[in-house]
């Protein structure tokens, strides 16, 4: 089991691309979100590319070429 700070991150990850999404940016890429995520004083993540790859498997991104969006799972997967 991963320990929670990284969970935290994947989670955070998450709800900073699902911003761009709700701003009708659908698609962008792993260096806009931890732009966006700095340009709002969250700090940085650990691993950015994991914290992706994470929410993917969890079916919460598909990745298209170097981009990505968020899924209905995504989208639900904040609620939780």
């Amino acid at each position: 089991m991963r320990p929670s700070i990284f969970l935290n991150q994947t989670r955070k990850f998450l709800a900073t691309a699902f911003g761009y999404d709700t701003e009708k940016q659908h698609r962008l890429t792993t260096a806009q979100a931890t732009t966006a995520l700095n340009a709002h004083n969250q700090g940085a993540l650990t691993n950015a590319s994991q914290c992706l790859n994470d929410n993917v498997k969890a079916r919460h991104y598909r990745k298209d070429g170097k981009q990505f969006y968020v899924t209905d799972e995504g989208r639900t997967g904040l609620d939780k």
